[in-house]
């Protein structure tokens, strides 16, 4: 675990299929990509991801906040009715979910 006191600040870099456990009270902005400055209110407990590259996360700490991360887990599932081409053969599509 990982500790950001009041009024600081820290950046996270979050690896791709892992989860950001937080605790405490603050602001998470997200770095460069498809979700570039998009905030979001921390208070209590909170799970950010798990998303499908890295992310790199900026937390501002209004009261101390304590943070971990760590691979998500747990089964995948593979879906076997993949949608199929007009002559009846698979298009390819895999579905993949976590549960």
């Amino acid at each position: 675990m990982t500790t950001i006191a009041a009024g600081a600040s820290a950046t996270v870099t979050l690896a791709q299929g892992s989860t950001l456990k937080t605790t405490g009270t603050g602001v998470a902005v997200f770095g460069p990509g498809s979700h570039a400055n998009q905030q979001v209110g921390l208070q209590g407990a909170n799970t950010l991801g798990p998303y499908g590259r890295d992310r790199v996360i900026y937390i501002t700490a209004t009261t101390q906040i304590d943070y971990t991360d760590s691979l998500a887990t747990g089964p995948i599932i593979v879906s076997s009715s993949a949608p199929s081409n007009s002559d009846g053969k698979p298009d390819g599509t895999i579905y993949i979910q976590t549960a």
